[in-house]
């Protein structure tokens, strides 16, 4: 039989598997793997960053055992364990013309460069019909899909590009860039969520960093609130 301290080893040890959208990656993700890392060194990680609406297959298939992205109808064996009010929005430059605007709509946008962060649209159609049809007809300055860039071109105020706030906390409390919501209720209500398999039990590690991902997860939409 295995002693206590082999159990307690057992416990602290183990393998987390994390399908994201990118934006988490710029410091959400990073600052949890490190915090958790410090209470749990043995833990290992495979964390894959996807299209907001690729994430959910990648869960369903099995090749993760938890998801974050936005957050729409959910198929069945899908739980949702948090969600956040992080909706996208308009991110620009300081000083750009429509951060004088308290919401932004998509003819705003279209009389603007774009920076087009991945090929694919944030959220599914089924979310909002017109921006999946606007989403459909622009034509970007750039389309990159490593999100330090488009941040970069952004500050740079090279275009407008479409974020939720996390990834731009920073560069939002610096005052280097402007976030403005849309006009449109359907995108305002987005909410960013961890999602896990409900038909199958996570490792013990698993669930200790969930834990801690939704009390961080949290956390960052207080934050975000007060920018």
């Amino acid at each position: 039989m295995r002693s206590e301290l082999d159990a307690l080893k057992g416990e602290r040890t183990g393998h987390v598997k994390l399908a994201s959208m990118d934006s988490l990656f710029v410091d959400f993700l990073p600052a949890s793997i490190e915090e958790f890392s410090q209470v749990y060194p043995a833990v290992t990680y495979t964390v894959a960053s996807f299209g907001p609406m690729e994430v959910l297959p990648q869960l369903q298939s099995g090749r993760f055992d938890i998801g974050m992205t936005f957050v729409g109808r959910l198929p069945a064996g899908i739980e949702t364990v948090a969600l956040a009010a992080l909706p996208t929005g308009v991110v620009m430059a300081a000083g750009h013309p429509l951060a004088a605007k308290a919401a932004v709509s998509l003819a705003d946008c279209a009389r603007q460069p774009f920076l087009r962060s991945l090929g694919q649209p944030p959220i599914d159609r089924s979310m909002s019909r017109e921006f999946a049809q606007f989403w459909d007809e622009l034509e970007p300055v750039v389309t990159c899909n490593w999100t330090t860039m488009v941040k970069r071109l952004i500050i740079a105020g090279k275009g407008i590009s479409f974020f939720s706030k996390i990834a731009f906390i920073e560069e939002l409390r610096r005052g280097d860039v402007v976030w403005r919501p849309f006009d449109i209720a359907e995108l305002n209500a987005l909410q960013v969520g961890i999602l896990l398999p409900s038909h199958r039990a996570l490792p013990h590690v698993a669930q200790t960093f969930v834990a801690r991902l939704v009390r961080q997860l949290k956390q960052l939409e207080a934050v975000a609130a007060t920018l």
